[in-house]
């Protein structure tokens, strides 16, 4: 059961991270007092949670450094964005980062060029975090980075992740697992953090039921009512296949999220490709296929299509691989693995 001081620190971080995201330019709607009264409200929080969080720590990670002439080597043109951020990143926020990190697909260099997000992970310095000025700060210049992001994926789903350094002491792994941490690259060189590290099976647990839910009620209604892409939401059997690839795309990566999702669930989080094999033999045969149809896409993207990919329509060689009924799909495919983790079986293929 949660406390209120960690409620606390789980809302601080969600909030932090929407905050300097473009989602929030809707606070500018409102004038530059909105903008300072959240990062106010930031700043005291963040405070009160410094003050009566367990300053203690019991272990300690390592982030190698990010070496240029890994993205320089081959494929140039897609990666350049990769290196101009690093140098964004160490010229422009450094005072506000206890580090910057790249993680997933683009750190392990296994990426699908132009399906593959961009993903970041920086720890906000505890100076910065409690201070409204200093957050506003840097959400000025990470407002202007995002570019970079969209750089690599024109439809990049999320920002920048991020957890602040007063969240060291406390650090969730459903954060960000330490798999995924461990062959993180880091921006400011390489990187040793002493943190106190709290398995988050529950999360996970509930991560899970929840999309059952979701997603079980969007397939019967046929329309995912989530990550709508200019007010157009994903329709089920292609229906909106002219508009609908931005949304396909976070499907999609719920699939092989819900892996990762599962692997925690169990007390052994993974890196998303080893979650995979984790997972597959545990699953029965239709899920095995769905999961299955969704990696094929990531895979033959980078061979079908140009990069940059214009538009939002989904192409039409997707739909060799993936069932029409993906929604409801989905909906199945968490359902199962809600009844995976409440209970745990040692059998697979649903034999």
């Amino acid at each position: 059961m949660r406390t209120s001081l960690q409620s606390l620190q789980i809302s601080l971080r969600e909030m932090m991270t929407w905050f300097l995201s473009p989602k929030s330019l809707c606070l500018e709607d409102d004038g530059q007092h909105a903008v300072k009264m959240v990062a106010n409200h930031l700043s005291a929080g963040y405070s009160i949670l410094e003050s009566n969080i367990g300053q203690k720590w019991t272990s300690e990670f390592q982030v190698r450094k990010l070496r240029k002439a890994d993205y320089q080597s081959e494929d140039i043109d897609y990666l350049s964005p990769v290196i101009e951020l690093g140098d964004w990143v160490n010229n422009t926020i450094p005072e506000h980062v206890k580090d910057f990190m790249v993680h997933g697909s683009l750190a392990t260099h296994d990426y699908s060029r132009g399906w593959s997000d961009f993903d970041t992970f920086l720890i906000v310095s505890s100076n910065t975090c409690t201070n409204g000025v200093a957050i506003i700060d840097l959400r000025s210049k990470l407002l202007s980075a995002y570019k970079f992001l969209t750089r690599i994926d024109p439809l990049q789903h999320h920002g920048f992740l991020l957890c602040s350094e007063i969240d060291l002491f406390r650090y969730h792994e459903s954060i960000l697992p330490l798999p995924v941490l461990n062959k993180a690259k880091s921006y400011l060189g390489q990187m040793t953090h002493s943190f106190n590290p709290i398995a988050d099976v529950d999360h996970n647990k509930n991560n899970i039921a929840n999309k059952a839910k979701f997603f079980k009620k969007a397939g019967q209604l046929g329309i995912m009512r989530h990550h709508g892409y200019k007010g157009i939401y994903l329709e089920s059997h292609y229906r909106n296949a002219s508009n609908g690839l931005y949304q396909l795309k976070y499907l999609l990566g719920n699939v092989s999220f819900a892996a990762c999702y599962y692997a925690g669930a169990m007390g052994q989080p993974l890196y998303k490709r080893e979650a995979i094999n984790f997972l597959k033999p545990f699953l029965s045969d239709s899920s095995i296929s769905f999961l299955n149809s969704a990696t094929t896409v990531r895979q033959e993207w980078s061979k079908r299509e140009k990069f940059p990919y214009r538009g939002n329509q989904i192409p039409d060689w997707i739909a060799t691989y993936l069932d029409p009924d993906y929604i409801k799909n989905l909906g199945l495919f968490f359902s199962e693995l809600e009844t995976l983790v409440t209970k745990p079986t040692t059998q697979s293929n649903g034999n």
